[in-house]
Order: C-alpha cells, then structure tokens, then sequence
C-alpha cells in the first residue's frame, strides 16, 4: 500500500472539496436555470387563505411568517420563479390598503422577503415585462364568479405596481421602455372593453408610463411635472390622477412613442407632422378623397382643440370626436386602405382613424404595436379572419331563411352585425347572383357605413328595387374589401 505525505493528503482532500464546491455550483447553477422562461419552480405556498390552517393562524403577523420563502430555496429559484412566486403572494393585496401604491409597495416590500429578493434580481424588468405582455385582461370565463373576476383583475394591478417601480424601469434598456409603454396603452384599451376594471386598475398603469416617461428624461414629460406639484405627487406615490393627468399622460405616451419610431425604426423617406398645420399643408392640393375628408377632420380638430395645439394631429383620451369622426366614417370602405396608411405613415395611436377603421369594419383590433409594415400585415391577416367568418355567417343566415319559417331575427340580427361589412361580398353574391330575396331585409347590416345612411333599408320592403340597385354599385367597395386583405 502506497503511503501519501501528510501534507499530500491535506492537498488532495481540498482538492476534492474545491472539486465538490464547484459540482455543487454547477448543479445549482443548472436547477435555477430549468424553469427560468416558465417559473415552473415557483414556490408552492405551504398554507394558503381559505384552508383550516391559514383560519387557524392567530394574526396578521402570524400570516406575514407563514408565507415567507424559505432562505436557501429563495436564492436559488429562477427569477421567473420567483415572479410567479411574488404574484402569488397571498398578502398581495394589502398593498391597497394603504394611502397611496407606493406607500403599499412599500409596507409589503419590507414584510415580504420574496419582493425584495426580486427587485433586486438583474433580469427582474426583463421577466416582468415578458409576463405582463403575456397576459390578457379579457381572458377570463364568462361563467366566472364575482370574486374570481376581482381576483384575476388584482392580478394586473399587482403587476403593474412591481413595473412602476424605479428601481425596475431603471434595469430596463430604450426599447424595452418603449416596449412598456406601448403594452400598457393596450392593457388600458383592453380594460375598457370590460366592466371588471375600474380606474383604479387604469391609474396604476398609467403610473408605470409617468415612471417610464420620467426614467427616460423625457422633456415635455419633465417639463409638465415640474410646473405641477400635483403632477409630481402622482409620478412619486401612485395615486390620485386628475383627468388633466390622466389625459396629459396619454398624450405624452403617444408623443414619446412617436418621437422613439422617427428616431429608431421607421424608414428614413417617412415624414412626421407635429401640428394640423403642417399635414394640412402637406396634403392641401391632393384630390384623393381620403386625404380631403382627413383635411376636414383636421380642421375639425383644431377648432376642437384650439386650446391644446402642441398635441398636434393626434388624439388625447376622453375627448368627444364624435362629430369630427363622422367626416372620417362617410368615407366608408372606399377610405380604409387611406386610413390604414394614415395610420402607418403619421404614426402610433393615431386615435380618431383607429376608431373610424373599427367603426366602419364593426371590428376592434385596438391597437397595432408600432405600425411598422409587419403588424399592418397582421392587421390585415385579421381581416382575413373576419372574412372567413363573415362568409360562415352569411351561409347560416341563408340556411336558417330557407329552413325556418319563423326565424330568431334578433339571432340574424346579432350575427349578420358581428360579420359586418365584411360580408359585403357573400351578401352581394346571395343576393344579385343568386336571387335570394329573403335577404334584401337584413342589407343595411352589411352595407358600407356612407351608404347606411342614405336609407333606412330594414324597415320597408317597398324599397327592394332600390335595394338591389345600391348593392349592385358596391362593386368597388366588395373589391376594396379583398385588397385589404392578405393573398
């Protein structure tokens, strides 16, 4: 048997130690990593509200210590982990009950080892906005009870109150922030088409945009905080947004987003107008009749907002433009392919023309990201989609005609308004193709916006000449309908 020097022995011995540390760290470093991109090893919370033993726990303080991470399993969870984890915190809420977000934030940041292990991770911002841009505030059952919609609704508010924090937009890079601000005008647009959400839900996620608006040392954001103390107090603790901030953040939002594309995405060759005067000019000898009808809006516009004319050609939130719209919506169909550019060429949030492109479509597409070419692309590959459905439509309303004698007409009502003017083409087809008269009583459902107006075609049969003819011009129309879509 081979004897080893004493001292040899201590060498290999802290060999194998050094040998074992860096195993172990290989092996650590490899379990956080699994589960990184689906926070698959979130931490299961032992006791949980509605169980025997959370009814069971004596105080607040008793709860607060129940839901603390274990050390050794906080460290070593990946930081998507940790962000499912911190969502889930049971105590959550309580950070609404204090006087303002922040204040709340706060309170729970201290008391809860999990958030302040997160807002000091390096890639928090970055898993952040990767979930928050995942989740849908709408996608949620119509079957579900009251309660569970407040608990799915919290779930945004949590979320944004960790993205408002300074210390998290300050990990974020240009586009990210510019990314974030994008996402939460589309939240808020998404929160608006259901009633679950209130303005509470919509203020904190207009205070993630005053951090980001503030991060980025955005001028006109600067300046318009600094005049206002109120303002100010807003951007610092959450709370308390009067209509003139809300509507200033909006407006700020798309200026920030617009000035970010001219400088960083869009094509050289592409101009941005910053006022009604400088796009009026531009377009005032054009004959297209779209830029003519957004001439009059724009003038429109400007008598509207006279008092507001550094907001330029876009819309702030909450102003009526009903009127003005309507100069926009007469152009029916025939103006959509002038409207969709108007949207891609002048920029993000082009407000009033998204409402008037979804108004004459019956659709709500909401907002496009960025309206680069790609995404107009998409919003063209939705038009397909609500082409084909338009087309099912329409054959089931023909179907339910000819087999019942009594059909539901709130049903053919409800179904033929869904479909829209995208059914233009099959509804022509049925009718002046194939003679199916049963139909002529449903055409003012289908028929472009401009030419709704001109008769009141649902209530008298006597008008089925007049009828037929109106669909027979449409050929235009039925052919501006399919170049808006996606071969």
């Amino acid at each position: 048997m081979k004897i080893f020097p004493k001292d040899d022995i201590l060498l290999r011995l802290t060999s194998l130690v050094i040998c074992a540390a860096l195993i172990m760290t290989a092996t650590t470093a490899c379990s956080v990593q699994t589960g990184a991109s689906n926070g698959s090893d979130a931490y299961d919370y032992p006791v949980k509200p509605g169980t025997d033993v959370w009814k069971a726990l004596g105080s607040h303080t008793d709860m607060v210590k129940a839901c603390q991470i274990p050390g050794k399993r906080l460290h070593t969870m990946s930081t998507m982990g940790l962000l499912e984890t911190v969502l889930n915190y049971p105590l959550f809420g309580d950070a609404l009950a204090y006087n303002s977000p922040q204040q709340g934030f706060d309170s729970l940041s201290s008391q809860f080892n999990g958030i302040s292990e997160l807002v000091d991770r390096a890639d928090a911002g970055t898993m952040l906005l990767a979930k928050y841009k995942a989740m849908d505030p709408v996608a949620f059952g119509q079957d579900w009870t009251d309660l569970q919609k407040g608990e799915y609704a919290f779930k945004f508010m949590d979320i944004d109150m960790l993205l408002a924090q300074r210390v998290i937009i300050g990990s974020l890079n240009t586009m990210q922030c510019q990314d974030l601000v994008s996402e939460c005008l589309t939240k808020i647009d998404a929160k608006r088409q259901s009633e679950m959400y209130g303005h509470m839900s919509q203020d904190i996620c207009l205070w993630v945009i005053a951090r980001v608006l503030e991060r980025a040392k955005y001028t006109p954001f600067l300046n318009a905080i600094a005049a206002d103390s109120y303002y100010q107090g807003f951007v610092d603790k959450g709370s308390f947004a009067t209509d003139t901030i809300v509507s200033d953040i909006f407006a700020q939002a798309q200026r920030y987003l617009g000035i970010s594309m001219v400088n960083d995405t869009w094509p050289a060759q592409e101009s941005r107008y910053l006022s009604c005067e400088e796009w009026i000019d531009e377009h005032k000898d054009s004959t297209d009749l779209t830029d003519i009808a957004l001439i009059k809006y724009y003038q429109a516009i400007q008598v509207s907002r006279s008092t507001h004319p550094e907001y330029g050609v876009r819309s702030d939130w909450g102003v009526d433009y009903t009127g003005e719209l309507n100069i926009l919506k007469d152009l029916g169909v025939a103006g959509l392919p002038g409207l969709l550019n108007e949207v891609q060429v002048t920029g993000p949030f082009v407000i009033p023309v998204i409402v008037t492109i979804n108004e004459i479509c019956k659709t709500d597409f909401g907002y496009i990201g960025h309206f680069s070419a790609e995404e107009i692309t998409l919003w063209k590959l939705a038009f397909n989609n609500k082409l084909g459905t338009a087309n099912d439509i329409v054959a089931n309303v023909v179907q339910t005609l000819k087999s019942n004698s009594f059909p539901n007409e709130v049903e053919i009502n409800t179904q033929l308004s869904k479909a829209g003017i995208f059914a233009l083409p099959y509804f022509y087809d049925e009718v002046i193709n194939k003679a199916n008269y049963n139909l002529i009583a449903y055409a003012s459902l289908v028929l472009p916006y401009a030419t709704m107006k001109k008769f009141d075609l649902q209530s008298s049969n006597n008008e089925q000449n007049k009828i037929i003819s109106t669909l027979k011009s449409c050929q235009e129309e039925i052919k501006m309908i399919k170049s808006l879509t996606v071969n």
